[in-house]
C-alpha cells in the first residue's frame, strides 16, 4: 500500500512548515503559504527570521523571542513545546498590506535514522479572530486546544511514517478497505476514543456509536470516489470507553484517500485535531455577543422608554399651565388642572426614585430602617397612592385580610413593594375591572397577593417578567407606560426582607403577584411601635418665629416657593442665588440657619460651607446649615455631612417635611 505523503501534508487544512536545525525552511503547505502570503520558492533555504524580520536579539521583540526560545528548546531536547498565543507581523504581499497578526505554534522534533533531531515541524493557526473578541480568557481557552492540535507533515525523502506517527500531538489512523478496517492509529487517536482494542475491527465495530453521525457514510464516498475530505469544526460525540457515556468533541479532520501500487484505493488516512475547546471559546464569545448586542437594545430601549416616561407627564402639566395662565378656565376646570399637574409630578417623582432605586440596588447601597409593622398599614397607604388611577379608570380595589399581620421591615419600603404591585395591576386592568388584594398568613410566612382581571402575564414572559428593564411589550405601539423598573424594584426589596415573590395566573384571568415574607417573631411583636411614637407632626413650629434663616438656591421658583413657606411660619428670610455674596451675608447679618443648595453655578454648596466653616466662630462660623438638594443618594448626603450641614433634605420634599427639618435644627438654639 502506498501512501503519497506529500499529497497528504499539502491537503491538510492547518498551516505546517519544517525547519532545518539551522531555522531555515525546507518545507511548507499549501496552507502555510496562503496564510503568510509566500511562495514555495521565496521560503524553501531561506532562515526564518530572515522571512519575518521581527528582529529576535531585541530583548523588547517578545514574540519573537518566544518563538526562537521554543524553536531551539526542541532541537535541545527533542521534546514537542507549544506557544499557545503570540503576535507576529505579516509581511506586505498579495494576500494584504503588511499587519499584525495573532498566532499559535505547535513545534515537533523530526528524529533522524541516528536518533537526532533533523528537522522541527511547526503547526501555525491564526487566531486573531479569537483575539478580538473581548469578554474572554482567550490565552486559557487556547492552551489546550494547541497543545493536542499538530500538524501532519512528511516529505517523500524518506521520513519516518512510524516517528510520525508516535510523535504527532494530532490523532491519525490509517483504515483499510471498503469496510474500513483499523490497521494502525497514533497515540493521539487512541487518546481520543478512549483506549479502546480497534486494530482488525471495522469502523462501526470500533466506534459504533459515530455509525448514525455520518461519518461512515463520508468514508464510503471517499473510498469510492477518491476524493479526500476536509472537515472544520465538526461535532463527534464518542463514548470514554466501552459501552461508556457520551462526550461532545469537536475536530478538524481530513480523510485522504490511499492507493496501492496499481493506483487502486485501498484506504483511508485519517488525519485531525481535537478542537473542542477553540469552538467552546467561540461558542462562549458568540454567546457573550449576543447578551452584549441584547443589553445593548434593551438600554437603547430603555432610554428611549425613560424619555417617553418623563415628556408625557411634563406635556399634561405644561399644558394645563398655559390654560390656567390663560385665566379662561371655569373653577372646576382650574381644580382639574391643579388635580392633573399635581398628578403627574407625582408620577415623576415616581420614575425618578425608580431610577435613584435601581441605582442603589445594584450598587449595594439601598438602605433599609427595619422596625416592627402592620401589614395592612403599609397597604392601605399604597392603595391611597393608586386609588386616582383606579378611580379614573372606574377599577374597584378589594381588600381582604384574614387576620392582623406584623412584620419586621422598612416601612416605607414595604409599602413601596404594594404600591409597584398595585400600580402594576391597575394599569393593566381594562376600565371597569377588579384589583383583589388578599393578606393572609401560611405557617410563619406573611402572604400578600395582588390579583387583577387584566390581560396576564405571557407564560414566556414569566421568568424575565423581574428583570430590569423587561417589558413585555416593547414596541412603540404598547398600549401601557413605565419603564420596566417596579417589579425589578420590588422583587428586590422583598428579596431584602428575607422573602420571595412569584408571578402567576389569578382565578379572574389576569396576573397574580405573590409576595411571602417572614411573620415577627413573638419577641419582634411585643417590641414598642417606634413609628407610632413618631407618626404625629406638631402642626404649628414656634421654633421659627422670628428666626433668621440665609436661603441660598440659584433656581428662581424653588427659591421663592421655600422663603414663602419659611416666611407663612414666622421666620425672617434672606434670599440668595450667588453662594459668593451669601458668605458676606452671613458676617453682616449672622443667620441663625443657613438653607442652601448644592449644585450651583460657580461655587457648589460643599464649597459654599466650607469657607462658612473657616469663619471664626463670631462671624458665623458654627452657624447650623441644612443642605436641600436634588443629590438623594446616600453617598451624597455623607457628602454633605462631611463638609459641615448638620442636616441634608433631598427634593423634591413636601412643605410639612421641610418645615420639620428646620425646626428640628433650631430647637438646638434653645
Amino acid at each position: 500500500m502506498k501512501v503519497d505523503f506529500g499529497a497528504l501534508f499539502d491537503a491538510s487544512p492547518n498551516a505546517y512548515m519544517a525547519l532545518d536545525r539551522n531555522l531555515r525552511y525546507v518545507a511548507a503547505n499549501r496552507s502555510y503559504l496562503e496564510t503568510t502570503g509566500s511562495t514555495l520558492e521565496e521560503l524553501i533555504g531561506v532562515h526564518l527570521f530572515e522571512r519575518f524580520p521581527h528582529d529576535p536579539s531585541d530583548p523588547n521583540n517578545a514574540p519573537a523571542v518566544r518563538l526562537r526560545r521554543s524553536l531551539e528548546q526542541v532541537l535541545q531536547t527533542g521534546k514537542p513545546d507549544a506557544l499557545p498565543f503570540i503576535r507576529y507581523r505579516l509581511p506586505a504581499s498579495a494576500a494584504g498590506p503588511e499587519r499584525d497578526a495573532f498566532w499559535s505554534a505547535t513545534h515537533t522534533p523530526i528524529f533522524d535514522a541516528q536518533g537526532e533531531v533533523a528537522y522541527v515541524l511547526q503547526h501555525t493557526m491564526n487566531v486573531s479572530r479569537l483575539r478580538e473578541a473581548a469578554g474572554f480568557d482567550w490565552e486559557e481557552a487556547i492552551r489546550p486546544t494547541q497543545m493536542v492540535q499538530q500538524a501532519f507533515r512528511v516529505l517523500d525523502d524518506g521520513l519516518e511514517v512510524a516517528a510520525l506517527l508516535e510523535q504527532s500531538p494530532g490523532f491519525m489512523a490509517f483504515l483499510s478497505g471498503p469496510t474500513h478496517v483499523f490497521t494502525r492509529t497514533n497515540p493521539a487517536y487512541q487518546r481520543l476514543i478512549g483506549d479502546r482494542e480497534i486494530i482488525g475491527l471495522t469502523v462501526d465495530q470500533a466506534l459504533p456509536e459515530i455509525e448514525e453521525q455520518g461519518f461512515v457514510r463520508i468514508l464510503d464516498e471517499v473510498f469510492r470516489s477518491g476524493e479526500p475530505f476536509i472537515g472544520s469544526g465538526i461535532r463527534l460525540d464518542l463514548a470514554s470507553g466501552p459501552g461508556g457515556e457520551l462526550r461532545e468533541h469537536y475536530v478538524d479532520f481530513v480523510y485522504q484517500p490511499i492507493r496501492d501500487e496499481t493506483l487502486q484505493i485501498s484506504g483511508v488516512f485519517v488525519h485531525g485535531s481535537d478542537v473542542t475547546e477553540r469552538e467552546r471559546a467561540l461558542d462562549a464569545a458568540r454567546d457573550a455577543q449576543r447578551v452584549a448586542e441584547q443589553a445593548s437594545r434593551l438600554k437603547d430601549e430603555f432610554l428611549a422608554t425613560v424619555s417617553h416616561e418623563l415628556r408625557t407627564p411634563l406635556n399634561a402639566m405644561l399644558g394645563w399651565l398655559s390654560l390656567l395662565r390663560s385665566g379662561e378656565l371655569t373653577p372646576e376646570n382650574a381644580e382639574r388642572a391643579l388635580e392633573t399637574i399635581e398628578r403627574n409630578a407625582r408620577s415623576q417623582l415616581h420614575l425618578i426614585e425608580d431610577l435613584l432605586d435601581i441605582g442603589r440596588i445594584v450598587s449595594g447601597h439601598l438602605r433599609m430602617h427595619v422596625d416592627r409593622l402592620g401589614v395592612r398599614e403599609a397597604i392601605d397607604a399604597a392603595i391611597d397612592t393608586v386609588r386616582p388611577a383606579a378611580v379614573s379608570k372606574e377599577i374597584a380595589i378589594e381588600v381582604r385580610e384574614d387576620q392582623s399581620l406584623t412584620v419586621m421591615g422598612d416601612p416605607h419600603r414595604l409599602q413601596q413593594i404594594a404600591w409597584n404591585l398595585l400600580s402594576n395591576a391597575v394599569k393593566f386592568t381594562p376600565r371597569g375591572g377588579v384589583v383583589q388584594v388578599h393578606l393572609a398568613a401560611e405557617g410563619p410566612q406573611m402572604v400578600l397577593s395582588v390579583a387583577d382581571d387584566g390581560p396576564g402575564v405571557p407564560d414566556e414572559f414569566k421568568p424575565y417578567a423581574f428583570d430590569r428593564f423587561r417589558q413585555h411589550d416593547q414596541e412603540i405601539t404598547r398600549a401601557q407606560g413605565g419603564m420596566g423598573l417596579g417589579l425589578a424594584i420590588a422583587k428586590q426589596l422583598v428579596e431584602l426582607h428575607g422573602g420571595s415573590i412569584t408571578v402567576g395566573d389569578s382565578a379572574l384571568g389576569g396576573a397574580l403577584f405573590e409576595v411571602r415574607m417572614p411573620l415577627a417573631s413573638l419577641e419582634e411583636a411585643e417590641a414598642p411601635d417606634s413609628g407610632a411614637r413618631n407618626s404625629q407632626v406638631d402642626a404649628e413650629h414656634p421654633e421659627l418665629f422670628g428666626r433668621r434663616i440665609l436661603l441660598v438656591e440659584d433656581e428662581e421658583d424653588t427659591r421663592d416657593f421655600v422663603a414663602l413657606l419659611l416666611e407663612k411660619n414666622g421666620a425672617e428670610v434672606t434670599r440668595s442665588n450667588d453662594p459668593m455674596e451669601s458668605l458676606g451675608v452671613v458676617t453682616s447679618w449672622r443667620p441663625d440657619l443657613i438653607i442652601s443648595d448644592i449644585g450651583m453655578p460657580g461655587m457648589d454648596g460643599y464649597t459654599f460651607i466650607r469657607q462658612v466653616r473657616g469663619l471664626e466662630p463670631e462671624e458665623g462660623g458654627r452657624t447650623l446649615a441644612l443642605a436641600l438638594t436634588a443629590y438623594a443618594r446616600p453617598e451624597d448626603r455623607a457628602r454633605a455631612l462631611r463638609a459641615g450641614f448638620q442636616n441634608h433634605v433631598p427634593k423634591p420634599i413636601e412643605p410639612i417635611e421641610l418645615i420639620e427639618a428646620v425646626a428640628s435644627l433650631l430647637r438646638w438654639l434653645q
